[in-house]
């Protein structure tokens, strides 16, 4: 049975994203995505599970010369910390929490704030991400060139 817009829209990304099978390979990921909200990007729930996340999902927003922004995952970074010397595993830490950061919400999207990158409804963005399956899992949120 096909379901209406409505009823789509009531589903949680939880549940969109439940319904997607598990990849066994997946390749970098890129696609166009539209702002719907301001300030506010849509994750595709296909690319939240290549990447292995879901609500509460950490991200740290790195700008990129007002083409866009750069998104790494706190969880990559806790990955590489428990070989490292105390100094070198805060050294990181702290790099990555003076950044602006961002968690994934229970609809599936992400907040940027507007100093770092600003979002209008209807503006149209690439979004690409590095092959999952790679120790570092990063999103690029690039601005369609003018």
């Amino acid at each position: 049975m096909t379901k209406t817009t409505a009823e789509r829209r009531s589903e949680s990304f939880a549940d969109r994203a439940a319904t997607i099978p598990r990849p066994v390979e997946c390749a970098p990921w890129n696609g166009w995505i539209e702002v719907q909200t301001a300030g506010r990007i849509q994750l595709p729930p296909a690319l939240a599970v290549a990447l292995r996340v879901g609500p509460g999902a950490l991200f740290a927003i790195q700008p990129l010369q007002r083409r866009g922004v750069l998104l790494r995952l706190y969880d990559d970074l806790l990955a590489v910390l428990s070989g490292l010397s105390v100094e070198s595993r805060w050294s990181l830490v702290e790099a990555f929490l003076r950044r602006p950061l961002t968690a994934l919400g229970p609809d599936g999207a992400l907040a940027l704030p507007r100093e770092v990158l600003a979002l209008r409804r209807g503006q149209r963005l690439l979004l690409e991400a590095d092959d999952p399956h790679l120790w570092s899992r990063t999103l690029y949120l690039l601005r369609a060139r003018p």
